[in-house]
């Protein structure tokens, strides 16, 4: 896969609404909400990073993402932040996590369902649309 550096205002735009929610969730949301549906847009909000200077293909993306969701699911539950010495409360800390769940994953993989039928959705040419999804989803 070839990395094509631009830049997409559309996908900073959808970046800054999904940090802010992200810490809106962080500050103030606990439970279910903090849980889950913050992991469901941890994955949407990487997806946009990437999407915002790099031109990869965008199902392509999603897989990435959620690839690296799950290796940071399984360093947590190989405890691999702690043994690193990495401060819970310290940036990196945070963004890592510390406990590892499976509900977690289940969270990626639904954020990840809604990124692929949202590209479905909104692709620019209509003939593509059920061409990018994967075999199950047609």
């Amino acid at each position: 896969m070839h990395a094509y550096w631009r830049f997409s205002v559309m996908h900073v735009v959808v970046f800054a609404l999904l940090l802010a929610t992200e810490l809106g969730i962080a500050r103030f949301a606990h439970g279910w909400t903090r849980n889950f549906v913050g992991d469901v847009l941890v994955v949407m909000l990487l997806y946009a990073a990437i999407q915002s200077v790099l031109a990869w293909p965008k199902i392509a993306t999603v897989g990435g993402v959620f690839c690296f969701a799950i290796a940071v699911e399984f360093a947590q539950y190989m405890q691999l932040p702690t043994r690193l010495g990495i401060q819970k409360q310290s940036g990196l800390g945070i963004a890592a996590g510390a406990t590892f769940d499976l509900l977690d994953i289940i969270a990626y993989a639904v954020g990840c369902l809604i990124l692929i039928a949202l590209i479905s959705t909104f692709s620019k040419h209509p003939s593509r649309r059920r061409q990018n999804l994967p075999t199950c989803l047609k």
